[in-house]
């Protein structure tokens, strides 16, 4: 054997052992990995595999500029590679690097100017520079009679996608939809990312006659009825929210959303049989969807149905320990039967945790110490859920039946007159002012 084919063989050799080495080390340590693929580099120069999992191995760790870095020296090992340049780009992207991503698209397009892809996602970095206009151009050149409508959804989602970030996006999202909508009339997407569009801006007229349009071309389509039925909702219009999803239970009897929402507009109009009925064929099709027990839960304990509302709630617990909602109203109404009053103190804490500035929270707090016979602790978390503001009847009747308790009837009978004023109706405050004014 020559020297050059003795010299090759080795150094053969040696790669595959750091290979070896780097394998065995990829899934328990990664770092260590990386150390070993880099090491390659440093010893055979640039190599195209050792490059290809360094960029999977960064790209895994969230370091996409790394990863980038690593992508740039496999364009460099094969420039004339397209698709590998457009992966760069999105590399570019990925690690927030959009003027590298930039230059990376315009030489692409200037390589391959009839190239859609690279025109949309060059407009996409251009957003990301907040180069509104030159995005805006981009897109135009893709909006056209001679794209296919997959392409120009593509452009119009790229576009969407800013607007959460970038509110000044959302125009030329509008248009770039509005466009769609004109050449293609009959189909439902445009229709459905203009509703989302008018959702994000507030635009309710923009919503409904879009989400409506949705709900007519793709009535199998559930997000349609769910987000039209979402802009009522928003409103507490919750008779018109009834009127969209039994319309929606028509196409779709067996979805679970249609029929927790439902369940819930019913329950806020007092239809209660309707609620239970909607609510619990929810439950049944989704058994783990949180908001559908916790609905369900309610409408239970305001009936008394203590066994029923309490095992929904304990089923939650498991379900999501930490969720505030079923802290808060589990917690409320087992101190309201005086049950469990110190695991009821722990859970109210973690709610008012989550949310210190949540009214409710802070008065199930100050109740739960209330319930406990603590009634300084309760005057001051019910006092600091009346200083949020806009505070209701309740409130100020717990805040009365603290003082009451403290013997201080003059400014008990003081915050039971504010309740009262708030809900004239209230029977039981009637008497209880009627029963300290006898005194």
């Amino acid at each position: 054997m020559s020297d050059s084919h003795s010299a090759s063989a080795r150094t053969s050799g040696a790669i595959e052992s750091w290979f070896r080495l780097a394998q065995m080390y990829q899934m328990r340590s990664p770092q260590k990995a990386l150390d070993a693929y880099n090491r390659i580099i440093e010893l055979f120069g640039p190599h195209w595999e050792a490059l290809l999992q360094i960029v999977e191995l960064h790209n895994a760790a969230g370091t996409f500029d790394k990863a980038a870095e690593a992508m740039k020296r496999m364009t460099d090992i094969d420039p004339g590679n397209l698709d590998l340049q457009q992966s760069l780009a999105r590399a570019y992207v990925r690690a927030s690097i959009p003027d590298k991503a930039a230059q990376v698209y315009e030489d692409l397009i200037e390589r391959d100017p009839h190239n859609t892809e690279y025109v949309t996602e060059l407009g996409g970095v251009y957003l990301m520079q907040k180069k509104y206009a030159r995005a805006n151009e981009k897109f135009e050149q893709v909006i056209t009679d001679s794209v296919a409508l997959e392409e120009k959804l593509r452009a119009g989602e790229m576009c969407f996608a800013r607007i959460e970030k970038d509110s000044a996006a959302a125009p030329y999202a509008r248009s770039i939809f509005e466009r769609i909508k004109k050449s293609h009339k009959a189909d439902w997407r445009a229709y459905w990312f203009l509703g989302a569009i008018g959702a994000l801006t507030r635009n309710d007229s923009l919503s409904l006659n879009n989400f409506k349009r949705v709900t007519e071309l793709a009535s199998w389509n559930a997000d349609g009825w769910v987000y039209l039925s979402s802009v009522f909702l928003e409103k507490n219009d919750y008779q018109s929210v009834i009127t969209v999803l039994e319309s929606a239970l028509k196409t779709l009897p067996e979805e679970p959303r249609v029929n927790s929402i439902l369940g819930f507009a019913y329950g806020r109009v007092n239809r209660t049989t309707d609620a239970i009925r909607a609510l619990e064929k929810a439950h049944t099709l989704d058994p783990k969807d949180i908001n559908t027990i916790s609905q369900l839960a309610l409408m239970y304990d305001g009936m008394k149905k203590y066994e029923e509302s309490d095992s929904l709630y304990e089923q939650a617990l498991r379900l999501d320990p930490n969720n505030h909602l079923i802290l808060n109203n589990y917690g409320y109404s087992l101190s309201e039967r005086n049950l469990q009053l110190q695991r009821t103190l722990g859970m109210a804490k973690k709610a008012v945790q989550q949310q210190p500035e949540n009214q409710s929270y802070l008065d199930t707090y100050g109740w739960v110490y209330f319930k406990l016979g603590n009634y300084a602790e309760a005057e001051k978390w019910v006092k600091k859920a009346i200083e949020k503001g806009n505070a209701n009847s309740v409130l100020y009747d717990h805040l009365g039946d603290i003082y009451s308790r403290m013997n201080d009837h003059e400014r008990a009978l003081e915050q039971w007159n504010i309740a009262l004023r708030l809900d004239a109706k209230n029977e039981a405050l009637k008497e209880k002012i009627q029963r300290s004014t006898d005194r």
